[in-house]
């Protein structure tokens, strides 16, 4: 009897997730809009340790400062946020000659990644119970 051929060996991937960095959904969410920044840091950390132990105070004092601080800050960058998109918009209507559709704006990388962050930040200010208004 014959054997048969050895297979081709190939390196094995690592088809887990990569790990993430923070450790609640919402250390996620304030990262797109924000990015690496201690507060994102602190509030991911307090929230982690507020799930663990929800009766807390020291916790919870902890993380309501650090709410406080990341919605300001939130409040900075979707005004920003905005107004580089409202830039967008009208170089568009000079280029082009008419308003962006959905698809104009998901094709184009810069207003795409814009409006991701105006939509991350709008939700994550509601849901800090901070009124949001257009302008």
């Amino acid at each position: 009897m014959m054997t048969p051929p050895a297979t081709p060996s190939t390196p094995v991937e690592n088809t887990s997730r990569e790990e993430s960095k923070w450790q609640t959904k919402l250390g996620s969410a304030l990262a797109v809009v924000l990015g690496d920044v201690p507060v994102v840091q602190q509030t991911d950390h307090f929230k982690a340790k507020l799930k663990l132990a929800p009766r807390n105070k020291w916790f919870k004092a902890e993380y309501d400062a650090c709410i406080a601080r990341a919605s300001c800050d939130l409040s900075r960058h979707l005004d920003e946020a905005r107004k580089n998109f409202a830039v967008w918009e009208k170089q568009f209507i000079v280029n082009i000659g008419r308003l962006p559709i959905l698809s104009d704006v998901s094709s184009d990388q810069e207003a795409s990644e814009l409006q991701k962050r105006i939509r991350y930040a709008e939700h994550l200010l509601r849901h800090f119970g901070v009124d949001l208004y257009k302008q």
